[in-house]
């Protein structure tokens, strides 16, 4: 199991990487970023609105909320 998911994370065109951007892509803003609602996910939010709301995203509104606690990788928050 371990060397498959070791085969399949390193491949970007592999089908468990594209059915999750995929997934992303269709439940979340196009400016959301994997990393913000990976860690959403990951904090314990199961809800679409909570997973947006703790990702910085306004889902009925479509819009970033502005949230400093995210940060994309390599840029320091202000």
């Amino acid at each position: 199991m371990f060397d498959y998911l070791s085969d399949v994370v390193e491949d970007p065109t592999s089908a468990l990487l594209l059915s999750g951007e995929r997934a992303l892509a269709a439940e979340f803003p196009a400016e959301a970023q994997a990393r913000q609602v990976l860690g959403a996910i990951g904090s314990g939010e199961r809800t679409h609105t909570l997973i947006g709301r703790e990702a910085g995203f306004d889902l009925e509104g479509r819009h970033h909320l502005r949230d400093r606690r995210f940060q994309p990788a390599g840029r320091p928050s202000r």
